[in-house]
């Protein structure tokens, strides 16, 4: 299956202090952004393509509040399983019946800490509130249907170490479907306050440690409550299973790019990956190929996807992972 990962706008209502693509989207410097009409085209073109999957973020997809409900509603009508990932201080009531009405499949928020300074420390002021309580009428409102699915991101940092598996704990009892830790980017807002924000090895890996010895306590993977863990590396992942007698979920942490995975910018525009999106990889070579941008506007997702470009990238991944012994897997939803 063929996933894309779309900022559907550079339009944000935070700041948060640890924002992966703040240097691209609030530097000052206003970023193209796509009519209706033109984001619909997009849209036709990677369903062409094979797409199945589209993970809608920004930026602030609920800044585009009708114009959001229209791209989930012609994807949706093309086949394709949506998901958005925002950060939850727009999800009014109104909003959150007309996403239930429309059939969104997967709804991803971030709740930073189980405390509200904590939270609000990294996302602004108020925050944490404003969030938990739009979530509670989001479930009310979900209440009785199994769409759209709720999943939570949580960023360790040295902020929120202490007490990082209640995150878990406190999601499940409100209500949420699936949990995921995450590592913090060094990227964006995280490279400018990373000296507050941070952990060192030693510190992430005791947290890894933590949260390994207190899975048995949650719901089976399989059952009411999914936790998803990227804050393992493999190496750590077998100084844990071989040293603390606890065995956890295998790493997460693997590139799909050019697999299964793609991403598409606010302007239309395809790349390998987000990661490169802006950053030094931007027009580098791997094993002879360009990693350029492709606009999905005037050129095919098809095309694209089997253009030697992507062949060579596809290669390029699937032996660095094979050398490293990761799976093929990664989350959709993994950076906000």
């Amino acid at each position: 299956m063929i996933a894309a990962k779309w900022d559907i706008t550079s339009k944000c209502n935070l700041r948060c202090s640890h924002c992966s693509v703040a240097g691209l989207y609030f530097s000052g410097q206003r970023y193209h952004e796509l009519k209706l009409a033109e984001k619909l085209v997009v849209l036709d073109n990677m369903a062409q393509g094979g797409v199945r999957y589209v993970s809608l973020l920004g930026g602030e997809p609920l800044t585009l509040r009708k114009d959001l409900l229209a791209v989930i509603a012609h994807a949706k009508k093309l086949g394709m399983s949506v998901g958005i990932v925002t950060n939850g201080i727009l999800l009014v009531e109104e909003t959150c019946r007309a996403l239930v009405d429309i059939g969104l499949d997967k709804i991803t928020v971030s709740i930073e800490s189980t405390k509200a300074d904590q939270h609000d420390s990294i996302r602004g002021q108020g925050n944490f509130e404003r969030l938990v309580a739009n979530l509670d009428r989001f479930l009310g409102i979900r209440s009785g249907k199994q769409t759209p699915k709720l999943s939570v991101n949580s960023v360790l940092t040295r902020i929120n170490k202490t007490g990082f598996v209640d995150i878990a704990r406190f999601c499940r009892s409100l209500g949420a479907d699936e949990w995921t830790a995450l590592t913090l980017n060094h990227v964006g807002n995280a490279e400018t306050n990373l000296s507050h924000l941070i952990l060192d090895p030693r510190e992430h890996t005791d947290v890894a440690i933590d949260l390994a010895r207190q899975l048995p306590s949650f719901a089976p993977m399989t059952g009411d409550f999914t936790i998803n863990i990227q804050l393992l590396y493999p190496l750590v992942w077998e100084y844990i299973s071989k040293s603390c007698g606890v065995t956890p979920p295998w790493p997460q942490i693997c590139c799909s790019a050019a697999r299964s995975l793609v991403f598409i910018a606010p302007n239309g525009e395809m790349h390998l990956c987000d990661r490169v999106h802006g950053g030094a990889y931007a027009d580098a070579q791997i094993k002879g190929g360009a990693i350029g941008a492709v606009n999905l506007l005037c050129n095919s997702f098809s095309d694209t996807w089997i253009s030697d470009q992507y062949a060579k990238m596809f290669q390029f991944v699937t032996l660095q992972g094979s050398r490293r012994g990761f799976p093929g897997t990664t989350q959709l939803d993994d950076r906000r």
